[in-house]
């Protein structure tokens, strides 16, 4: 009779530490690590097979769970310790959702992974033939009540949920872009501006992309500076390897001219529209490095030879020209710029009452971050 209860009580604790297994792993790869996921499948698919995340983590689960169950009739591990049997299987998934920007450039190594699996296998090992072939029956209490026992567990599936999250990589800015790229694959540009919209962190990747889903509005002049901006105008395009999940041949594509290895973003921009035709993209990627450049002398210059300067410019074009105008008051505008002249002049004195402290004010920047005299005046 006790040995049907002690049957009994070590399927519950099996089926219990298989479920907590299988909808941690099945969340992981289908919600938390999607994003990486579909971008990696999208990069190498043919476009025969539309990319499922939940099939998907069902069969990997279905493996890693299946895996488990069987390494595990060799190493034993029961009751308190059941959830030891899933370490193996904890490992190869870590392993396989372990997506780093890496993958694009090929240089990944798995050296670093190589050390991880014989660790942690050696582990596995030595808890599986010392603590549960030979220590567990003197170690394991035959009156200690099912719920200890299920809370051993959870405390065990716990940590090593925690370790497949730390062993999987954490790259916020990769994981964005990733998200940024699914809702760009599906057409909806607003989605993926919006993923990392309020966070400070960006990189050069992020900011690139960024830019490239603003201009396929036809937003760039009007709302460029509503995002952070630290890297001037190499933020508007990318790297020449590839490091971002939009393909660098898109974006150059969509500006009409292909870049020279070694050619900077500004002598890029600037042959772009040098030539006899010229499309609107160039011209707004030209006048957008020439802000981020805090060039505004010549974006004052160049504005005229591709707009007619009326009420009718993007946002930040205005507010550059609001700017020269207040740095050079002889110059004369086009349009009428009384508000804007009038809020310049009071976020101007409201730092210089302030102090520079006022410059990190939540209320100020959120007042007069997205402008482009709060970048040009204070920005990094």
């Amino acid at each position: 009779m006790r040995n049907s209860g002690e049957r009994r009580l070590q399927n519950f604790i099996t089926a219990f530490c298989t479920a907590c297994f299988a909808i941690f792993s099945f969340t992981f790869i289908a919600i938390y690590k999607s994003p990486l996921i579909e971008m990696v499948y999208n990069s190498v698919a043919t476009g025969k097979l539309q990319y499922n995340g939940y099939v998907l983590s069902g069969v990997v689960t279905a493996i890693l769970v299946g895996l488990a169950l069987w390494l595990n009739r060799f190493a034993k591990f029961q009751r308190e310790w059941t959830a030891m049997a899933f370490l193996p299987s904890a490992l190869l998934l870590a392993f396989l959702t372990d997506i780093e920007r890496t993958i694009f450039v090929g240089n990944g190594s798995l050296v670093e992974w190589a050390w991880i699996f014989v660790i942690g296998i050696a582990f596995y090992l030595f808890l599986s033939f010392l603590l549960a072939r030979i220590l567990f029956k003197k170690i394991k209490n035959p009156t200690m009540v099912a719920n200890r026992i299920v809370w051993r567990n959870l405390v065990l599936l716990t940590l090593t949920f925690l370790s497949i999250g730390y062993l999987s990589g954490g790259d916020k800015n990769f994981m964005r872009e990733a998200v940024q790229y699914k809702y760009y694959c599906k057409g909806d540009a607003d989605a993926a501006l919006a993923v990392g919209a309020h966070s400070p962190l960006a990189s050069q990747q992020i900011t690139a992309q960024r830019a490239f889903l603003l201009s396929l509005k036809g937003e760039l002049g009007e709302r460029l500076f509503e995002y952070p901006q630290y890297y001037g105008a190499d933020g508007l395009l990318p790297t020449a390897v590839r490091t971002m999940p939009v393909v660098p041949d898109s974006i150059y594509s969509h500006i009409g001219l292909s870049r020279a290895v070694g050619e900077s973003v500004t002598d890029f921009l600037a042959r772009a529209v040098g030539g006899d035709s010229v499309s609107i993209v160039a011209q707004e990627y030209y006048l957008s490095s020439l802000l981020l450049e805090r060039r505004i002398v010549d974006f004052a210059d160049k504005v005229y030879e591709f707009y007619n300067v009326s009420d009718e410019l993007p946002k930040h074009y205005k507010e550059a020209l609001v700017l020269y105008s207040y740095i050079v008051p002889e110059y004369s505008l086009a349009f009428n710029a009384d508000d804007m002249s009038a809020s310049l002049k009071s976020m101007i004195e409201a730092v210089k009452h302030k102090g520079k402290a006022s410059v990190f004010s939540a209320q100020l920047q959120a007042e007069y971050g997205n402008t482009y005299w709060w970048y040009f005046l204070y920005g990094e």
